[in-house]
């Protein structure tokens, strides 16, 4: 599958958009319009089509409808159950957000291997600096 430049372009655009939409629903307020009409139109779009055999996704113009996916998924996100389970990693360098599926709900980190991994060695490293000044 091509991907072009302008793929690309809308695929920050939408990213961008959705991060508005979650945070504004996850704090309860108004989204900012223009987001709103960003996530709209691209959802509108046709999206891939599930098939059978070895190409399991098909679509005329495949990076256009992976967007349209997408931005429909978000919709379904903000508008239902799933919106009080999305969370902001922990790590105070890090902007992502992430679907909390663990079964406590208690998951911290965007991911164990990027960001709960860096916080558990910063964790070790103070505690160990700790233990020595003792």
């Amino acid at each position: 599958m091509r991907v072009t430049a302008r793929d690309l372009t809308d695929a920050r655009l939408l990213r961008e958009a959705l991060y508005g939409l979650v945070r504004a629903a996850m704090a309860g307020r108004e989204p900012d319009p223009a987001d709103v009409e960003r996530v709209n139109a691209v959802a509108a779009q046709p999206d891939l089509a599930p098939q059978l055999g070895p190409a399991r996704w098909t679509a005329r113009s495949p990076a256009r409808a992976a967007l349209a996916t997408v931005a429909r998924d978000a919709v379904l996100l903000v508008r239902g159950p799933l919106l009080e389970r999305v969370k902001e990693c922990e790590n105070p360098a890090c902007s992502l957000l992430f679907l909390d599926d663990s079964q406590a709900r208690r998951r911290r980190w965007c991911s164990m291997d990027r960001c709960g991994n860096l916080a558990k060695i910063a964790g070790y490293r103070s505690r160990s600096r700790a233990a020595s000044t003792r």
